[in-house]
């Protein structure tokens, strides 16, 4: 892997742990609504993701479908058997956090 590559997967997951940072924040359910909590899960999902997809010598694409990121995953040969419950989070992507008020 390449310093720039590295400094790729570093990044996505400064960006994840930020998320979880603001996830914590977040943990009063009567003042945010639980579609913008898993706005920011899903999010921790997919740079966590890229990340590994990146560590693997992989392009990540450029999507907010987790099924699609764990589809690249299983094609280099990942068992990503674990990640079952993340694609539950893809509605959250944008679709839930705009129709979600309260």
């Amino acid at each position: 892997m390449t310093a720039a590559d590295e400094r790729e997967v570093r990044d996505l997951i400064d960006v994840a742990l930020a998320e979880l940072r603001a996830m914590g924040a977040m943990l009063d359910e009567e003042v945010v609504a639980d579609a913008f909590f898993g706005f920011h899960a899903r999010q921790v999902a997919e740079k966590l993701l890229n990340a590994r997809i990146a560590v693997l010598g992989g392009v990540y694409p450029l999507t907010h479908s987790l099924a699609r990121l764990e589809a690249v995953l299983v094609d280099a040969g990942e068992d990503t058997s674990t990640f079952a419950e993340l694609c539950d989070l893809t509605p959250y992507a944008v679709e839930a956090r705009y129709s979600a008020v309260g």
